[in-house]
C-alpha cells in the first residue's frame, strides 16, 4: 500500500511512518507544499548491509581524529 502525504504530516508523525515502512511494508511519498517535488521512502532490502558499512566507515574516521 502507498501513500501521498505532505512534509508535515511527515514531520510530525515520522516514527510511526517509519515502524509502519519498516515492519508493514507500506510506502509513502512526501510532498513539499509550493512545488512539484516528491520524495519517495520505502524499504530496502539489504539496508542493514548498507547501515554495517556505513557505520564502519564512520568508525574509521572518527578512529584517525
Amino acid at each position: 500500500m502507498s501513500m501521498v502525504i505532505p512534509a508535515t504530516v511527515a514531520r510530525n508523525n515520522f516514527f510511526d511512518i517509519l515502524n509502519r515502512i519498516l515492519y508493514g511494508n507500506e510506502v509513502f511519498y512526501i510532498t513539499k507544499a509550493g512545488t512539484k517535488a516528491m520524495v519517495k521512502m520505502s524499504k530496502y532490502p539489504s539496508t542493514n548491509k548498507i547501515l554495517d558499512r556505513l557505520s564502519d566507515k564512520a568508525r574509521v574516521k572518527t578512529q584517525k581524529v
